[in-house]
């Protein structure tokens, strides 16, 4: 049976939470002019050079092993111009979810790891379905999916032992949102939606962080995001490919988003 008190703890744990990163004005001001067609390389290095963590970050990713090109990168304007839009806008939104975690919630370690991990990883391989089968905007897939979870911050902040849940969940191969609910009366997916809510978030993003786990996708709107973050939450955890055509993409791709997810798991986290 379903722990009433924990039910309640959690729903106004999601309710109360008050997130604002601190550097989310810069992050959240760079993203918008990156939409603009008009912006300039320089107008956008000019804006990211206000905020030294944001920066150097920018620096640390430009002069990787991954996307190095060349002489090393000594400006945030190369910087910038070497990673090009498409990238610059997901190094944003990583460090815009990074800010959530680290600077206010005082994550453990390995929960923010999990949680880094998990959600790179699902976002690029959503990013990638989108781009190869030619459905939906692939930046847009790529940043709702990496909010799909935000449900289980609630989970690590108020259970201790959540971590040795989801550890459960995929040893057995059961539903986590399942598990969630026989024991708490309540999953990562509600308490994602009160977050949503809370945050203002548009409602496609609603959407799909409510159902995210669903066994019937019927929203015309949200179909293909939906199917390809399950596609992509099974691959992350158990790595065997179906016969699904998302399967067999994700597969074959299988080592260059490994490679990603690693190459900005391992700049984000130092």
């Amino acid at each position: 049976m379903p722990n009433a008190n924990l039910k309640e703890v959690l729903i106004h744990s999601a309710s109360q939470l008050k997130i604002i990163p601190s550097n989310s004005n810069i992050i959240l001001k760079a993203l918008e002019m990156l939409k603009e067609e008009n912006t300039s390389i320089s107008q956008i290095a000019g804006l990211i050079k206000n905020d030294l963590g944001v920066s150097s970050k920018i620096l640390n990713i430009a002069n990787s092993a991954f996307f190095r090109i060349g002489m090393p990168v000594n400006t945030v304007e190369k910087a910038v111009m070497n990673l090009g839009v498409r990238e610059l806008k997901s190094i944003l939104f990583c460090l815009y979810y990074l800010n959530i975690f680290s600077d206010f919630l005082n994550f453990k370690k390995s929960n923010l790891h999990y949680m880094l991990n998990h959600s790179i990883f699902v976002a690029l391989s959503t990013r990638l379905l989108s781009q190869k089968m030619g459905i939906e905007e692939p930046e847009e897939v790529f940043t709702i999916s990496l909010l799909h979870d935000i449900g289980k911050i609630v989970f690590f902040m108020n259970i201790e032992w959540y971590g040795k849940l989801i550890e459960e969940a995929e040893l057995k191969r059961e539903s986590l949102a399942d598990m969630e609910k026989d024991k708490f009366g309540i999953d990562h997916q509600e308490t994602g939606y009160i977050l949503g809510l809370k945050w203002k978030l548009p409602e496609i993003f609603l959407h799909v962080i409510k159902h995210h786990h669903s066994c019937e996708i019927t929203d015309d709107a949200s179909y293909y995001i939906l199917k390809f973050i399950q596609e992509a939450d099974r691959f992350f955890y158990y790595r065997d490919g179906g016969i699904s055509p998302e399967s067999y993409i994700l597969n074959k791709d299988k080592e260059n988003l490994l490679t990603e997810t690693d190459n900005l798991l391992s700049i984000l986290e130092h």
